[in-house]
């Protein structure tokens, strides 16, 4: 075995671009299909690697009337703990927020981190590596103690062995650090970076004046439960379902709060990117596929090149199998070399997804992991590409008639130029259905550029957050120094509006729901009370560019003291007040009863292609939030006044930060990413397809050329014209991509109809998409078959005959 490896070697050596070329091809094929594995492993299969036992954990939500999914309050959840039992080993809540944490040497700097309940560390099996983490005790005495990630130890304490014990300061107010969370641990969100956590019962300490503690209809938190060993998602659901209606029959309720239950892999981000990654999965597949067919035309080529060789050997005594082994021999060092190229090219590419990811307001952690399983797959691939494009060429080439072959001459009747043109036909099948998705999502990115969000001139519009509970000020004083900010943006030249918002539309992750009784409106049995609002600065609605239809905006006369003014969207209108004027009605909400002094035009929420739901904006002088975002519009660039601003808000109180400043523009980015990114990556997949197939086009009609030069050649001495070669040729390549396109269509339209939930805007069958697509190929033969038929026309006649 080890002299057939090192004659092979040999041989692969002597013909170093065909070597290089299929490495290269494999390496692609390879790579990019176990690029797409690996983030479908780290995103959606195994979202959190440092996890044992991840598959056992769910989500737990709260069920709202109308299929609606709420979060969990504080209050719900403990009695849901104390109750649940059976397949259900613990239940734990935590929720995301945002930290000014300083020591004596950092900071301060926001950190995003977690308040989290005492059991939230046991149900998510992870231990600290240092000290030790979260503990009921710590949650019932609201201890204002801090378990740190490796990451935040690394970056803040310089990984100092005596951190533990150490204090921090997390928005003005001292907490205790108490262990370090092992590496890689970042919480039980996916993708989502955590460095803190905190018992969630020290959330009045860092979020003065916030009652969530104690509010019932609060639902602020996340839910996660453990399994026990062997429980399926079935069974726990059943008992969540059972504790939560003995929860709801203690209270009383007439209508029980039930508790549902996901997968991990349905939260977040899952639903949204799912189909996305697993279309890119099955473009690389395909992709894999069009590189084996090229590189098993290649091998055909070179076994009908090498045939007088393999005569000789056949001649000398060799046997057949002995040549098919050191066919097969030369192919596994082809695919093996392919394989480690490949893998190479999804740990490159472990951070791609980063790279085409808008801005979002949180920490994301898009870096996917090369491990074990996409090692394995990658190792799998190789071995199934090595027989699939190795066997069949080498069970032919193990054939050849010796006396053809020992006069260097093709068999007659040989059937590999139709097995050959076959391969190619299969190339330009494949290569149509990866440029018809990537084109697809091109269309589709294209409609939502041009598509109507419900606001304009967001190219004018600088978004920057800033947050008073960071500095420890409670709403009282947070009030009174976001009306100073204001003033105070107001007069940066270039500033023409400046308002706030705690929701901006089309951006993911702060949306708020709260339950509202309207005048003249009776809820049915199971409809959703639950409303999204936002609480708005006066100016608001010109500030963003959306059009008041009805009545008035927010403005500087719904002062604290003032009647609560409330503004609804459009779509409110049409679901609760149909067919009666909305200007006066009364709506109770957040414990207030508000008064509609305006419909806004509706607007997209988080993306494009939802459906308009019913929306309130209520005036944020009346319903503070110590959590903000500056709408503010501009006559410049809305990043050249990015430091001005700061320069404003810190006048103000050097205290506050200006968090995540960026356009508007960069924000509506949020809410076409499955757009963007499906187009970028799509886009490469497609043109990878496409040069491959090229070069697989290219390579069939060149060494057809070379196969029929004897006959090229009586042609042009019996007459025929240099145009009547060159027509003989590219015809040969516009049939084999006609049969190619034709049977692409059909498996594009099956393909696209896969896809057509990630589509805005475009149908699977668009007929532009298609038409472009295949004059792209079309040219692509013309220019694969350009050379080839150019060298046959400059085919000398009286060479060749000599020569024959």
């Amino acid at each position: 075995m080890l002299q057939a490896i090192r004659i092979a070697g040999r041989g692969l050596l002597r013909t170093p671009g065909f070597t290089l070329v299929v490495i290269l091809s494999l390496g692609v094929g390879i790579g990019a299909t176990t690029t797409a594995f690996s983030w479908i492993e780290s995103f959606l299969l195994n979202p959190l690697p440092a996890v044992p036992e991840s598959a056992s954990l769910v989500s737990v939500f709260t069920k709202g009337p109308g299929n609606a999914e709420w979060s969990v309050s504080y209050p719900r959840s403990k009695r849901w703990r104390e109750t649940v039992a059976g397949s259900v080993q613990g239940l734990a809540v935590f929720s995301g927020e945002q930290f000014s944490m300083r020591t004596d040497d950092f900071g301060p700097e926001r950190v995003w981190g977690s308040v989290a309940s005492g059991n939230f560390f046991d149900v998510v099996g992870v231990r600290a590596v240092a000290g030790r983490t979260l503990t009921a005790e710590d949650e019932r005495t609201a201890a204002q103690v801090a378990v740190i990630s490796d990451a935040l130890w690394s970056r803040a304490f310089h990984r100092d062995p005596g951190v533990v014990g150490r204090q921090v300061t997390l928005n003005s107010h001292g907490f205790t650090i108490v262990g370090i969370a092992p590496p890689r641990f970042q919480g039980a969100m996916a993708a989502v970076a955590l460095d803190l956590w905190i018992p969630v019962t020290t959330v009045p300490v860092v979020r003065p004046g916030n009652n969530s503690l104690t509010d019932e209809g609060w639902q602020w938190l996340e839910s996660v439960a453990r399994l026990t060993p062997g429980a399926t998602l079935a069974q726990g659901r059943s008992a969540l379902e059972t504790a939560s209606r003995q929860v709801a029959q203690a209270l009383g309720e007439k209508v029980p709060t039930i508790a549902g239950v996901r997968r991990l892999s349905d939260v977040g981000a899952g639903p949204l990117i799912g189909p996305l990654f697993y279309t890119l999965f099955g473009l690389a597949a395909v992709i894999l596929l069009i590189a084996c067919a090229n590189i098993a035309n290649l091998l055909l080529v070179r076994a009908t090149q090498r045939g007088k060789e393999l005569g000789i050997r056949l001649a000398l005594g060799a046997g057949r199998g002995q040549l098919i082994r050191h066919l097969l021999t030369e192919t596994l060092l082809l695919t093996v070399a392919g394989g480690l190229t490949g893998v190479m090219l999804a740990f490159w590419g472990r951070g791609a997804l980063a790279a085409v990811m808008p801005t979002l307001p949180f920490p994301v952690n898009l870096r996917s992991e090369v491990n074990f399983r996409v090692v394995a797959l990658a190792g799998l691939v190789t071995v199934g590409t090595a027989l699939l494009v190795g066997l069949l060429p080498a069970l032919r080439a193990s054939r050849p008639s010796l006396v053809s072959s020992l006069k260097n001459e093709q068999a007659p009747g040989s059937s590999r130029s139709w097995l050959r043109s076959g391969l190619v036909v299969a190339q330009v099948a494949l290569s149509l259905i990866a440029l018809t998705s990537a084109g697809l999502f091109f269309r589709s990115l294209s409609a939502a550029r041009h598509a109507d969000p419900g606001f304009h001139d967001s190219d004018r519009v600088l978004l920057a957050g800033t947050n008073f509970q960071l500095a420890g000020y409670p709403d009282s004083v947070g009030r009174v120094k976001l009306e100073q900010a204001l003033a105070r943006m107001r007069t940066v030249p270039g500033v023409t509006i400046a308002s706030t918002t705690d929701d901006v539309p089309m951006m993911f992750g702060n949306n708020s729901s709260t339950s509202a009784e309207i005048d003249g409106y009776v809820f049915g049995k199971d409809e959703n009370a639950s409303i999204d609002y936002a609480r708005v600065s006066p100016d608001y609605f010109p500030a963003m560019g959306i059009p008041i239809v009805q009545g008035r905006g927010i403005e500087l006369q719904d002062r604290a003291d003032a009647p609560p003014a409330m503004v609804v969207s459009e779509a409110f209108v049409r679901h609760f007040l149909k067919d009666r004027s909305p200007l006066g009605v009364r709506v109770r909400s957040n414990g207030r009863d508000w008064t509609i002094v305006g419909v806004a035009h509706d607007v997209v929420k988080e993306r494009l292609g939802q459906p308009f739901t019913p929306y309130m904006y209520l005036a944020a002088t009346q319903s503070f939030s110590g959590e903000v975002t500056f709408v503010i519009r501009t006559t410049v660039p809305p990043r050249t006044i990015i430091e001005p601003i700061r320069v404003a808000l810190q006048s103000v109180d050097p205290n506050l930060p200006l968090l995540d400043p960026l356009s508007m523009t960069e924000s509506i980015a949020a809410g076409m990413f499955v757009q963007s990114m499906g187009a970028t990556l799509l886009a490469g997949l497609g043109f990878l397809a496409l040069g491959l197939a090229a070069i697989g086009l290219y390579a069939v009609l060149s060494f057809a050329v070379s196969l029929r030069t004897r006959e090229i050649g009586v042609r042009m001495a019996l007459g025929a014209a240099n145009t009547s070669v060159v027509r003989l040729i590219v015809a040969h390549a516009a049939r084999l991509v006609t049969v190619g396109v034709v049977l692409g269509s059909v498996l594009a339209f099956a393909v696209a109809n896969a896809i057509r939930s990630q589509l805005f805007g475009v149908q699977p069958t668009d007929p532009v998409t298609l038409i472009a697509v295949v004059a792209v190929l079309a040219l692509v033969g013309v220019l694969a078959a350009a050379l080839p038929a150019r060298r046959a026309a400059r085919i000398d006649p009286v060479i060749t005959l000599k020569t024959e």
